[in-house]
């Protein structure tokens, strides 16, 4: 699909380098707060550490485990709390204007790879290689439902926008559907033949896409529990995906060196993004649906309209661009790559 001239005209990008701190390891997982004025990385070097994004200053460094901190979460949009999980089999809670932990969620096997915070902040949920989630009271560290569904790894963790329900991404092939308050599965999306990168809900929470290594991303209807859509236009693996805010549109991106971007109600492809030239490992869309984030192993993120064309690309940082967050207002973006560097982006208006 070719941009119109008004296209052309109103669509762009223009966002400059504020800064890029340094770690003395090599960093995993980003995060920012919901308006913006805090973002904080994990790291191979054990611990987390929290920046005030305006001067990218040192906040806190969070330190408590004893190996890497892989996934980190803020309890958004209070911005109150940030919860660490680590190959060490424990999560940990922490105060963010301290710095103090505040509870240590310890009943994994094995590695924690994701941490998610419901909408309201009551709970905070765990997954971890062990091939259970867990869900936890975050104000006292108890747990209230131990998910052992799945018969591989727990990779990643969505909860719809009113916290009542949470999604489960597993390398089973299968995503799972759980009611929060009486821990009850309540669906089992299976329809792979590979294992699953990830599996989210759309905002209203009437729609689920689940990616896979399979080459292929299903998009179901919660309430039928049937696959609307096979979408099967990537010639490799299918490494993120992301709804679009106001729920028309969805990305997916790839192993083959692009992202595609839908048209929900159609399916039809608004747009290839192809200007990467490596694996685009995380892709985000920014708050106004006209424009799609991309990071990739390239060392380069980029910013492109819906229908293809690349409006500007954030070259700074060496080696693979794994971590990728914005602002809710998508003015602010972070991003992290194996370098032990993070560099943070301003959009110029």
């Amino acid at each position: 699909m070719q941009l119109t001239q008004k296209d052309k005209q109103t669509i762009k990008a223009n966002y400059k380098l504020q800064g890029c701190p340094q770690n003395s390891k090599p960093n995993t997982d980003c995060i920012i707060t919901a308006k913006g004025d805090k973002f904080a990385v994990g790291s191979y070097g054990n611990f987390t550490k929290i920046y005030q994004t305006n001067n990218c200053k040192l906040l806190r460094k969070l330190k408590g485990h004893s190996n890497v901190v892989y996934s980190i979460a803020f309890n958004s949009p209070f911005d109150t709390k940030i919860v660490t999980g680590s190959f060490d089999k424990r999560s940990m809670i922490w105060d963010v204007e301290s710095g103090k932990c505040q509870q240590v969620l310890n009943k994994h096997n094995l590695e924690v790879v994701c941490n998610k915070f419901d909408p309201t902040s009551e709970y905070v949920a765990t997954a971890s290689m062990d091939h259970t989630t867990k869900l936890w009271n975050v104000e006292t560290g108890q747990l209230v439902h131990d998910l052992v569904d799945h018969t591989q790894e727990v990779i990643y963790l969505d909860f719809n926008s009113d916290g009542k329900l949470l999604l489960s991404t597993s390398f089973d092939q299968t995503a799972n559907l759980y009611d929060t308050i009486n821990g009850k599965l309540i669906a089992n999306f299976r329809n792979h033949h590979g294992e699953l990168t990830k599996a989210i809900l759309n905002n209203t929470g009437t729609l689920i896409a689940t990616a896979s290594i399979d080459k292929t991303c299903c998009i179901w209807d919660i309430r039928t529990e049937k696959c609307l859509k096979q979408l099967k236009n990537h010639s490799d693996e299918i490494l993120d995906c992301d709804f679009s805010a106001d729920g028309k549109k969805f990305v997916t991106a790839s192993a083959d060196n692009t992202a595609i971007v839908y048209d929900v109600n159609t399916f039809e492809i608004l747009g290839t993004l192809n200007q990467h030239k490596e694996e685009v490992l995380k892709v985000l869309f920014l708050p106004d649906n006209q424009r799609v984030i991309t990071s990739s192993q390239d060392q380069t993120a980029q910013i492109y309209s819906i229908y293809g064309s690349c409006l500007q690309s954030l070259q700074y940082q060496k080696g693979d661009i794994f971590g990728l967050a914005k602002s809710n207002d998508g003015k602010i973006i972070v991003t992290t790559s194996q370098e032990n560097q993070s560099a943070v982006w301003r959009e110029q208006i």
